[in-house]
Protein backbone atom coordinates (compact mmCIF):
# COMPACT_ATOMS: atom_id res chain seq x y z
CA UNK A 1 0.00 0.00 0.00
CA UNK A 2 1.59 3.25 -1.07
CA UNK A 3 0.96 7.13 0.30
CA UNK A 4 -1.35 7.48 -1.76
CA UNK A 5 -4.15 5.39 -1.01
CA UNK A 6 -4.05 6.34 2.47
CA UNK A 7 -6.15 9.80 3.89
CA UNK A 8 -3.12 12.05 4.76
CA UNK A 9 -3.16 15.75 5.65
CA UNK A 10 -1.00 18.21 3.35
CA UNK A 11 1.02 18.80 6.22
CA UNK A 12 2.21 15.24 6.10
CA UNK A 13 2.38 14.83 2.43
CA UNK A 14 4.67 17.50 2.79
CA UNK A 15 7.11 15.83 5.12
CA UNK A 16 6.84 12.74 3.59
CA UNK A 17 8.60 14.37 0.48
CA UNK A 18 11.13 16.18 2.47
CA UNK A 19 12.38 12.28 3.75
CA UNK A 20 12.38 11.08 -0.11
CA UNK A 21 14.80 14.05 -0.90
CA UNK A 22 17.23 13.39 2.00
CA UNK A 23 20.57 12.15 0.48
CA UNK A 24 21.19 8.17 1.41
CA UNK A 25 23.65 7.09 3.16
CA UNK A 26 26.07 4.67 1.80
CA UNK A 27 27.66 1.32 3.62
CA UNK A 28 31.15 1.65 5.48
CA UNK A 29 33.54 -0.10 2.71
CA UNK A 30 35.21 -1.38 5.85
CA UNK A 31 32.15 -3.13 7.27
CA UNK A 32 31.13 -4.52 3.94
CA UNK A 33 34.47 -6.03 3.36
CA UNK A 34 34.75 -7.70 6.54
CA UNK A 35 30.63 -8.90 6.58
CA UNK A 36 31.67 -10.45 2.72
CA UNK A 37 34.87 -11.84 4.05
CA UNK A 38 33.01 -13.89 6.94
CA UNK A 39 30.11 -15.04 4.92
CA UNK A 40 32.46 -16.19 2.85
CA UNK A 41 34.47 -18.39 5.65
CA UNK A 42 31.28 -20.03 7.18
CA UNK A 43 31.23 -17.83 10.23
CA UNK A 44 27.77 -16.19 10.30
CA UNK A 45 26.04 -18.80 8.47
CA UNK A 46 23.24 -21.21 9.86
CA UNK A 47 22.90 -24.55 9.50
CA UNK A 48 20.43 -25.98 7.06
CA UNK A 49 18.52 -28.22 9.09
CA UNK A 50 18.25 -25.38 12.43
CA UNK A 51 15.17 -23.99 12.94
CA UNK A 52 14.89 -20.38 13.47
CA UNK A 53 13.51 -17.62 15.27
CA UNK A 54 12.29 -14.66 13.15
CA UNK A 55 13.23 -11.46 15.54
CA UNK A 56 10.71 -9.41 13.80
CA UNK A 57 7.60 -11.49 14.13
CA UNK A 58 8.72 -14.35 16.23
CA UNK A 59 8.07 -17.15 14.36
CA UNK A 60 9.98 -20.01 13.51
CA UNK A 61 10.93 -21.34 10.00
CA UNK A 62 11.31 -25.04 10.65
CA UNK A 63 11.94 -25.30 6.45
CA UNK A 64 15.59 -25.30 6.54
CA UNK A 65 15.83 -22.19 3.65
CA UNK A 66 19.06 -20.61 4.10
CA UNK A 67 18.06 -16.69 2.57
CA UNK A 68 14.85 -16.33 2.62
CA UNK A 69 12.34 -14.88 5.05
CA UNK A 70 9.62 -16.27 6.25
CA UNK A 71 6.37 -15.04 4.78
CA UNK A 72 5.04 -12.33 6.92
CA UNK A 73 8.79 -10.91 8.05
CA UNK A 74 10.47 -8.19 6.95
CA UNK A 75 12.83 -8.93 3.66
CA UNK A 76 16.53 -8.63 5.58
CA UNK A 77 14.99 -9.18 8.85
CA UNK A 78 17.80 -10.30 11.80
CA UNK A 79 17.64 -14.02 12.16
CA UNK A 80 19.64 -16.09 14.73
CA UNK A 81 20.25 -20.06 15.18
CA UNK A 82 17.87 -21.28 17.71
CA UNK A 83 20.78 -23.48 19.26
CA UNK A 84 22.95 -21.18 21.21
CA UNK A 85 24.85 -21.59 24.60
CA UNK A 86 22.94 -18.40 26.10
CA UNK A 87 20.08 -20.26 27.92
CA UNK A 88 17.25 -18.70 25.66
CA UNK A 89 14.46 -20.56 24.29
CA UNK A 90 15.53 -23.70 22.10
CA UNK A 91 19.77 -23.42 23.37
CA UNK A 92 21.35 -26.81 24.50
CA UNK A 93 21.02 -24.78 28.29
CA UNK A 94 17.49 -24.63 28.24
CA UNK A 95 16.67 -28.41 26.17
CA UNK A 96 14.78 -30.46 29.04
CA UNK A 97 17.46 -33.13 30.20
CA UNK A 98 16.71 -36.47 29.66
CA UNK A 99 16.56 -38.72 32.59
CA UNK A 100 19.04 -40.79 33.55
CA UNK A 101 18.92 -45.38 33.40
CA UNK A 102 19.14 -44.73 37.12
CA UNK A 103 16.19 -42.58 37.51
CA UNK A 104 14.33 -44.66 35.17
CA UNK A 105 14.56 -47.41 36.78
CA UNK A 106 14.13 -46.33 40.20
CA UNK A 107 10.61 -45.22 39.00
CA UNK A 108 9.99 -48.48 37.30
CA UNK A 109 10.32 -49.61 40.77
CA UNK A 110 8.68 -46.90 42.52
CA UNK A 111 5.57 -46.79 40.77
CA UNK A 112 4.49 -50.50 41.63
CA UNK A 113 5.25 -50.47 45.30
CA UNK A 114 3.15 -47.32 45.77
CA UNK A 115 0.05 -48.66 44.04
CA UNK A 116 0.39 -51.84 46.11
CA UNK A 117 1.00 -49.74 48.84
CA UNK A 118 -1.95 -47.45 48.20
CA UNK A 119 -4.22 -51.24 47.64
CA UNK A 120 -3.16 -52.41 50.74
CA UNK A 121 -4.02 -49.46 52.08
CA UNK A 122 -7.57 -49.85 50.69
CA UNK A 123 -7.90 -53.29 51.72
CA UNK A 124 -7.29 -52.65 55.43
CA UNK A 125 -9.13 -49.28 56.30
CA UNK A 126 -11.96 -50.27 54.12
CA UNK A 127 -15.41 -49.52 55.49
CA UNK A 128 -17.31 -53.33 56.30
CA UNK A 129 -19.05 -54.22 54.06
CA UNK A 130 -21.73 -57.25 53.26
CA UNK A 131 -21.65 -60.12 51.04
CA UNK A 132 -25.04 -59.46 49.62
CA UNK A 133 -27.34 -59.47 46.80
CA UNK A 134 -29.90 -57.02 46.51
CA UNK A 135 -33.12 -57.16 44.14
CA UNK A 136 -36.22 -54.59 44.53
CA UNK A 137 -39.34 -55.55 43.11
CA UNK A 138 -42.61 -53.24 42.23
CA UNK A 139 -43.18 -49.33 41.90
CA UNK A 140 -42.01 -48.16 45.14
CA UNK A 141 -39.36 -46.35 46.47
CA UNK A 142 -36.08 -47.24 48.94
CA UNK A 143 -35.07 -43.91 50.86
CA UNK A 144 -31.12 -43.88 51.92
CA UNK A 145 -28.19 -41.49 53.31
CA UNK A 146 -30.85 -38.64 52.30
CA UNK A 147 -31.35 -39.83 48.91
CA UNK A 148 -34.64 -41.64 47.39
CA UNK A 149 -34.79 -44.16 44.20
CA UNK A 150 -36.80 -46.22 42.77
CA UNK A 151 -36.74 -49.70 44.66
CA UNK A 152 -35.92 -51.32 41.44
CA UNK A 153 -32.75 -49.22 40.12
CA UNK A 154 -30.75 -51.09 42.61
CA UNK A 155 -27.37 -49.95 40.78
CA UNK A 156 -28.40 -46.73 41.26
CA UNK A 157 -28.26 -47.00 45.55
CA UNK A 158 -26.16 -50.28 45.61
CA UNK A 159 -22.60 -48.48 46.99
CA UNK A 160 -25.13 -47.04 49.84
CA UNK A 161 -26.13 -50.00 50.93
CA UNK A 162 -23.32 -50.07 53.46
CA UNK A 163 -23.67 -52.38 57.07
CA UNK A 164 -25.74 -50.34 59.44
CA UNK A 165 -26.97 -47.56 57.27
CA UNK A 166 -30.61 -47.10 58.16
CA UNK A 167 -33.22 -47.43 54.68
CA UNK A 168 -37.08 -46.78 54.44
CA UNK A 169 -39.21 -48.60 52.28
CA UNK A 170 -42.36 -47.32 50.92
CA UNK A 171 -44.75 -48.54 48.06
CA UNK A 172 -47.79 -50.65 47.31
CA UNK A 173 -48.18 -53.96 48.28
CA UNK A 174 -46.13 -55.26 45.29
CA UNK A 175 -42.94 -53.56 46.79
CA UNK A 176 -40.12 -55.31 48.34
CA UNK A 177 -36.53 -54.69 48.69
CA UNK A 178 -34.78 -58.70 48.73
CA UNK A 179 -31.56 -59.11 50.56
CA UNK A 180 -29.57 -63.08 49.74
CA UNK A 181 -27.03 -62.55 52.72
CA UNK A 182 -24.04 -65.13 51.69
CA UNK A 183 -25.74 -68.53 52.06
CA UNK A 184 -26.95 -67.70 55.30
CA UNK A 185 -30.16 -66.24 54.82
CA UNK A 186 -32.89 -64.54 52.59
CA UNK A 187 -34.71 -61.56 53.91
CA UNK A 188 -37.44 -59.52 52.27
CA UNK A 189 -37.83 -56.13 53.70
CA UNK A 190 -42.12 -55.14 52.43
CA UNK A 191 -43.48 -51.15 52.28
CA UNK A 192 -43.04 -49.04 55.82
CA UNK A 193 -40.18 -50.99 56.88
CA UNK A 194 -37.40 -48.88 58.60
CA UNK A 195 -33.88 -50.72 59.36
CA UNK A 196 -30.55 -51.20 58.25
CA UNK A 197 -28.32 -52.67 55.80
CA UNK A 198 -27.35 -56.05 57.50
CA UNK A 199 -24.01 -56.06 58.56
CA UNK A 200 -20.50 -58.46 57.41
CA UNK A 201 -20.38 -61.94 59.05
CA UNK A 202 -19.00 -62.67 62.13
CA UNK A 203 -19.90 -58.83 63.44
CA UNK A 204 -19.77 -58.98 67.22
CA UNK A 205 -23.40 -58.01 68.06
CA UNK A 206 -26.89 -57.59 65.86
CA UNK A 207 -26.78 -57.95 62.24
CA UNK A 208 -29.32 -55.42 61.73
CA UNK A 209 -31.56 -54.07 63.31
CA UNK A 210 -35.38 -53.32 62.74
CA UNK A 211 -37.66 -50.06 64.06
CA UNK A 212 -40.86 -50.07 62.31
CA UNK A 213 -42.39 -52.50 59.66
CA UNK A 214 -42.40 -55.75 58.74
CA UNK A 215 -39.30 -58.26 57.42
CA UNK A 216 -39.34 -61.83 56.37
CA UNK A 217 -36.39 -63.73 57.02
CA UNK A 218 -35.72 -67.31 56.08
CA UNK A 219 -32.59 -69.08 57.01
CA UNK A 220 -30.05 -71.25 54.24
CA UNK A 221 -27.32 -74.03 54.76
CA UNK A 222 -24.64 -71.01 56.00
CA UNK A 223 -26.74 -69.87 59.00
CA UNK A 224 -26.12 -72.64 61.35
CA UNK A 225 -22.19 -71.74 61.49
CA UNK A 226 -23.14 -67.90 61.58
CA UNK A 227 -26.54 -67.78 63.54
CA UNK A 228 -28.86 -64.42 62.63
CA UNK A 229 -29.41 -61.46 65.67
CA UNK A 230 -32.26 -58.87 64.96
CA UNK A 231 -32.53 -56.16 67.25
CA UNK A 232 -36.35 -54.96 67.84
CA UNK A 233 -37.08 -52.01 69.92
CA UNK A 234 -37.18 -53.69 73.23
CA UNK A 235 -36.79 -57.14 72.35
CA UNK A 236 -33.54 -59.20 70.73
CA UNK A 237 -34.90 -62.33 68.11
CA UNK A 238 -31.82 -65.14 67.55
CA UNK A 239 -32.81 -67.13 64.55
CA UNK A 240 -30.74 -70.32 64.23
CA UNK A 241 -32.05 -71.85 61.10
CA UNK A 242 -35.98 -71.15 60.21
CA UNK A 243 -38.56 -69.00 58.15
CA UNK A 244 -40.31 -66.17 60.57
CA UNK A 245 -41.65 -62.40 60.39
CA UNK A 246 -40.90 -59.79 62.37
CA UNK A 247 -43.26 -56.70 62.87
CA UNK A 248 -42.59 -53.79 64.49
CA UNK A 249 -45.11 -51.36 65.41
CA UNK A 250 -44.93 -48.30 67.47
CA UNK A 251 -46.74 -49.88 70.52
CA UNK A 252 -45.76 -53.66 70.06
CA UNK A 253 -43.37 -56.26 68.29
CA UNK A 254 -44.70 -59.76 66.88
CA UNK A 255 -42.27 -62.88 65.78
CA UNK A 256 -44.48 -65.16 63.67
CA UNK A 257 -42.45 -68.44 63.66
CA UNK A 258 -43.52 -70.58 60.39
CA UNK A 259 -40.81 -73.45 61.68
CA UNK A 260 -37.25 -74.08 62.94
CA UNK A 261 -35.65 -72.76 66.21
CA UNK A 262 -35.61 -69.02 66.88
CA UNK A 263 -35.18 -67.40 70.59
CA UNK A 264 -36.73 -64.12 71.69
CA UNK A 265 -34.89 -61.80 74.79
CA UNK A 266 -37.56 -61.79 77.32
CA UNK A 267 -38.15 -58.36 79.11
CA UNK A 268 -35.23 -59.31 81.91
CA UNK A 269 -33.02 -59.96 78.68
CA UNK A 270 -33.29 -63.81 79.26
CA UNK A 271 -34.28 -66.18 76.64
CA UNK A 272 -37.11 -67.77 75.31
CA UNK A 273 -38.17 -70.67 73.01
CA UNK A 274 -40.26 -69.32 70.24
CA UNK A 275 -42.89 -72.32 69.25
CA UNK A 276 -43.12 -72.80 65.20
CA UNK A 277 -46.57 -71.69 63.63
CA UNK A 278 -47.37 -69.59 66.31
CA UNK A 279 -46.90 -65.56 66.70
CA UNK A 280 -46.12 -63.75 69.71
CA UNK A 281 -46.53 -60.08 70.18
CA UNK A 282 -44.50 -58.11 72.87
CA UNK A 283 -45.96 -54.72 73.73
CA UNK A 284 -44.00 -51.95 74.68
CA UNK A 285 -46.11 -49.55 76.33
CA UNK A 286 -46.96 -51.89 79.24
CA UNK A 287 -45.96 -54.85 81.38
CA UNK A 288 -48.79 -56.50 80.14
CA UNK A 289 -47.84 -60.55 79.19
CA UNK A 290 -46.55 -61.43 75.70
CA UNK A 291 -49.53 -62.53 73.65
CA UNK A 292 -49.23 -65.93 71.83
CA UNK A 293 -51.24 -67.33 69.01
CA UNK A 294 -51.30 -68.79 65.77
CA UNK A 295 -49.96 -67.68 63.04
CA UNK A 296 -52.48 -65.89 60.72
CA UNK A 297 -53.21 -67.63 57.48
CA UNK A 298 -51.63 -64.40 55.08
CA UNK A 299 -48.64 -64.50 57.16
CA UNK A 300 -48.39 -68.18 56.78
CA UNK A 301 -48.56 -68.40 52.83
CA UNK A 302 -46.07 -65.66 52.39
CA UNK A 303 -43.60 -67.43 54.59
CA UNK A 304 -44.30 -70.95 52.88
CA UNK A 305 -44.09 -68.59 49.66
CA UNK A 306 -40.65 -67.60 50.83
CA UNK A 307 -39.21 -70.54 52.16
CA UNK A 308 -40.13 -72.56 48.96
CA UNK A 309 -37.80 -70.37 47.10
CA UNK A 310 -34.82 -71.23 49.40
CA UNK A 311 -35.73 -75.30 49.83
CA UNK A 312 -38.32 -76.57 47.59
Amino acid sequence: MSSDDLDITPEQRKLEEQLRELPVSEPNPDFFARLRDEFAHGKISKPLDEPTLHAVDGTRDDSGATGAAAPGSTPGAFESPLHESSGAFGSDSSRRREPSSRGRNLRLFLFPAMAAAAALFLFLFRPPTSEFQVRGEGGGTVAIGGLTFPVTDTDAYRDLLVPGAMFHVEGDMATVLEFEVGDRYKLVATPGVEMTVPATIGKSGSDLEITNGEIRVTSMEGLAQAPLSIDAPGSRIDVMGTTLAVICSPDSVCVCLLDGNAMMTDRDGSPMQLEPGMRRIRFNDNDDPDMIEPIRGDERMKLEALRSRVAP
